[in-house]
Order: structure tokens, then C-alpha cells, then sequence
């Protein structure tokens, strides 16, 4: 998946023991390329990330995402890890780990909400569109906005969920999903119908 003159590419979709597949993407920008969710075959996109400028900033909205490749990837580009979730994790000598508002600020990044509590989605602005990146929390089944039966759900976290509605933006890149996935674009209606549905799974 390429989006031309956008500079969004879809990196890997590697399916782990629960049948979903988890995406890593790549933003190639004017300044300081970004990997989302870093790939675990991470060594065969080397020369792609050299061909555009190397990788400036390693992205993750949880710990658990991490695996051996943002260690290989800062060995080879210098790219730290740039950690979303305000829950601190353990210093790792295998990279340089910041964290988004602490030790980085970039105007492209952006939460719908003050401040990221149990929801770690995040907004970026890439050439004049802006795209949901999501976590855990949400499967994409064949369209399908899913709630994850491993994740738990508080009131506070539906309400996070709610707050989208009320923010337009272009595309979703998730995290997981099951099925085909393809980048299409987001209208506030299809959202809505997206979201009602996501939180009418809720059990």
C-alpha cells in the first residue's frame, strides 16, 4: 500500500498467534522520516529506508509492541524510540527511548485529548491530510471497526472513543486487523457508522 505524492507506505502486516495481523507503517517527510509500529523483518527494508533518507523517529503507543527491531534500526539509523503512552518504561540499552511531549514535540502529532490516559491513538499530518493511527484497542475486520475481546473497556475509554466523532480526518492506519485491509479515506458519516458499531460490540 502506497499512497502517491502522500508518502505513507504500509511496511508489513505480520500475522501473530491470535490470527491478526499487525501493521508497521513508514511516513517519508521533508524532515525526520517516521516508522510506526516498527516491521520484525525489519533488515529487508534497509535500502528502501536509505533509498528515502534513513529513519528519524521509531514510533509505538505501547510497550508491548516492541520488539528486537527498534534496537537494529537505531544501531543501523540513530533512530530512537519515541514512546506515546505516558507509563514509563524500563531504560533498555538497546536504543534511545524518548517520549512524545517530555523529550519530543513535533506539530505533526497530535491527541484528541488533553492527555493520553487509556487511549493511545494519535493524530498525524502528513502533506495536508491527517491520519488516525490507532492501538490495540481496534481490529479492522474487512471494514469492520472491532473492539479487541482482549481489552477492556471503561467508561472512559468509550468516551475517548466518542470524541473521534467529532474530529474529521482523512485515513485510519491501524495497528490490527483481520481480513483485507485498504487504505480508504475516512468521511465523518462513515466514521460515525464506524464507531457506533466499534462500541455496539462492547460486551
Amino acid at each position: 500500500m502506497v499512497l502517491i505524492n502522500i508518502g505513507v507506505h504500509k511496511l508489513e502486516s505480520y500475522k501473530n498467534s491470535k490470527g491478526i495481523f499487525e501493521n508497521s507503517y513508514f511516513i517519508h517527510r521533508s524532515y525526520l522520516n517516521y516508522v510506526i509500529f516498527a516491521p520484525q523483518s525489519t533488515e529487508i527494508f534497509y535500502d528502501y529506508f536509505a533509498s528515502k533518507g534513513g529513519v528519524g523517529k521509531q514510533i509505538f503507543t505501547d510497550a508491548s509492541q516492541i520488539n528486537h527491531a527498534p534496537g537494529k534500526i537505531f544501531n543501523k539509523f540513530g533512530a530512537s524510540v519515541l514512546m506515546t503512552n505516558p507509563k514509563k518504561m524500563p531504560p533498555n540499552a538497546a536504543y534511545k527511548l524518548e517520549y512524545f511531549g517530555e523529550d519530543f514535540v513535533d506539530k505533526d502529532i497530535c491527541y484528541p485529548w488533553d492527555k493520553p490516559d487509556e487511549m493511545h491513538w494519535f493524530f498525524i499530518h502528513q502533506r495536508g491530510k491527517k491520519f488516525l493511527v490507532t492501538d490495540e484497542n481496534l481490529i479492522v475486520d474487512d471494514g469492520d471497526w472491532l473492539p479487541n475481546p482482549e481489552k477492556s473497556y471503561s467508561e472512559s475509554k468509550i468516551k475517548h472513543i466518542r470524541d473521534i466523532l467529532n474530529i474529521d480526518f482523512d485515513y485510519l492506519l491501524p495497528r490490527l486487523h483481520k481480513g483485507e485491509f485498504f487504505l480508504q479515506s475516512t468521511p465523518q458519516k462513515i466514521v460515525r457508522e464506524k464507531i457506533d458499531q466499534f462500541i455496539g460490540h462492547i460486551k
